[in-house]
């Protein structure tokens, strides 16, 4: 994914608002937000499950100067850094790539989560919250009424197109339906979620992975579990963070120029309109990037735009540079271009019309 250059800090503190990255607690291993920094600026950006070696090493190969991952680099906790976490963190400085990491705001986001996703590439429709984590809830729930074969089938056909497989455990005997389902990606199956998905009357909770007790307890309590892959479950959501960091825009503004004699100077007609431009759905958060950005670059592109020092003051013996006036200004492929004229006196400068 490539992109005009920018700041990390001014796209970390975006990602930070869109995924309340501050607010949502997590396992101390996360360390959501930014990992690593660089010298700067962002323009390129790759997306990964995971901050591997191999990971590191592609995103090196495509020049990218931004890696945004889902599981950061310090899942094992403090560690001397030797052999392989040393290699990591050598390679992202020499080549100069920074790290920022999302793990459950990634997961429970309503637009770009892996929860909300992979319900929706399920056709299942959430209703509620599911597998709380210290009061907040990662995954979602829903209503169904489809046989638990077809959805079996369909988680089947996500881990395929990711590269993985499914296991499914639990009584999901010929002809039994799903009327109540429960989804949490990753390793969404523990106790706890088994005991909340009893309390909640849920029949099929579809998860990346779990232990193999949960496996035992789903069979014994009725309760189908679709293992769906850890992986496979979390690829969604990093995609989708690509795109929205992607998402293309137009910004237009209208000006009047005008040639003088002391440069040229530029006088907007209007306001300054932005627009996304991308093909993508309307949504109450991109309404609101597009009055804060009108705003913002309204402030950019002001009304009246004096380019100073375009011409040389007046001076030198016999006022020569009286003789020398900007006589053409054009834009081309993002240049200015600015022609001179110089005349055959001072009074023929003065008296000359210059246009643009």
């Amino acid at each position: 994914m490539t992109s005009p250059s920018a700041s990390l800090e001014d796209i970390a503190a975006h990602l930070d608002g869109l995924l309340h990255t501050r607010d949502i607690p997590d396992y101390p291993g996360a360390m959501n937000g930014v990992q690593v920094e660089h010298a700067g600026p962002v323009t390129r950006c790759a997306v990964a499950v995971d901050a591997s070696l191999r990971t590191i090493d592609a995103a090196i190969v495509e020049g990218a100067t931004l890696l945004i991952v889902h599981h950061g680099l310090f899942w094992g906790g403090a560690q001397p850094l030797r052999g392989r976490a040393f290699e990591r963190i050598r390679r992202l400085i020499t080549s100069d790539i920074a790290v920022y990491a999302s793990h459950l705001p990634l997961d429970l986001h309503p637009e770009v989560g892996n929860n909300a996703l992979l319900a929706r590439e399920l056709g299942l429709a959430p209703s509620a919250g599911f597998a709380h984590f210290q009061g907040v809830a990662i995954g979602v729930t829903g209503n169904a009424d489809l046989p638990t074969a077809e959805l079996v089938a369909r988680c089947a056909a996500v881990a395929s197109r990711e590269g993985g497989h499914l296991v499914a455990a639990g009584h999901a005997t010929e002809g039994r339906r799903t009327r109540r389902w429960a989804l949490c990606s990753g390793a969404g199956a523990s106790s706890d979620t088994l005991r909340e998905a009893a309390a909640a009357g849920v029949d099929t909770l579809i998860v990346g992975e779990g232990p193999h007790h949960t496996a035992v307890e789903a069979a014994d309590a009725g309760l189908v579990i679709i293992y769906a892959g850890h992986y496979v479950t979390e690829t969604l959501g990093i995609r989708s963070l690509a795109e929205h960091l992607e998402a293309s825009f137009e910004i237009s503004a209208r000006f009047e120029l005008f040639i003088t004699i002391d440069g040229p100077r530029l006088v907007r007609e209007g306001s300054v309109d932005f627009a996304f431009t991308d093909g993508q759905p309307e949504s109450a958060e991109r309404r609101d990037w597009q009055t804060y950005l009108t705003r913002k670059l309204g402030g950019l592109f002001q009304e009246e735009i004096i380019f100073d020092g375009l011409t040389p003051p007046a001076g030198g013996p016999g006022d020569k540079l009286k003789r020398f006036r900007v006589g053409h200004l054009e834009s081309n492929n993002e240049w200015i271009s600015i022609g001179y004229r110089l005349f055959a006196s001072a009074q023929a400068a003065e008296a000359a019309v210059i246009a643009p």
